[in-house]
């Protein structure tokens, strides 16, 4: 099996190193001190790339219930930015100016939902401010977003 092809929620955190002096697999993990727990595991020293990542897995799901008890770590875990007008972590205000054939500009503004499911395929769905008011269509936002990661919440 060709680990490299692959992307999704269970090689979160694990990353694919091809070099002519190194070849592994390297896991990174956020501590809440802000730094990062890291180790490195080499293909040729764990008997191949599979069983190298096999051990890169185990490793990273040790640690994570070490460093984050029971609970582990959300794949969802995001922080907000401070490019974020709306004040909620992948929910934004958007105003788009279109132009169409014979009737001039046509302006179209809502709020829009984003979030990532199991098997890491990002999703979005928007709201009009036109149709549910600036309120309503802001809060219909919140509320997909947050159905939506608590019904594809992971945790290692």
């Amino acid at each position: 099996m060709n680990r490299r092809k692959q992307k999704c929620n269970r090689d979160r955190f694990i990353t694919r190193l091809d070099y002519a002096r190194a070849t592994g697999w390297w896991v990174r993990l956020p501590h809440v001190a802000g730094k990062i727990v890291s180790k490195y595991f080499a293909d040729k020293k764990n008997g191949g790339m599979d069983k190298a990542y096999m051990a890169a897995q185990h490793w990273r799901d040790q640690t994570v219930r070490v460093l984050y008890g029971r609970a582990g770590l959300s794949v969802g875990h995001h922080q907000k930015d401070r490019r974020n007008k709306t004040g909620i972590v992948g929910v934004s205000y958007y105003r788009r100016t279109r132009w169409s054939d014979g009737r001039g500009p046509y302006v179209s503004e809502g709020f829009s939902a984003r979030w990532t499911d199991r098997d890491g395929v990002h999703h979005h769905t928007a709201f009009s401010v036109k149709k549910h008011g600036k309120k309503k269509a802001f809060q219909f936002a919140v509320n997909k977003r947050k159905a939506m990661l608590a019904a594809n919440r992971i945790v290692f």
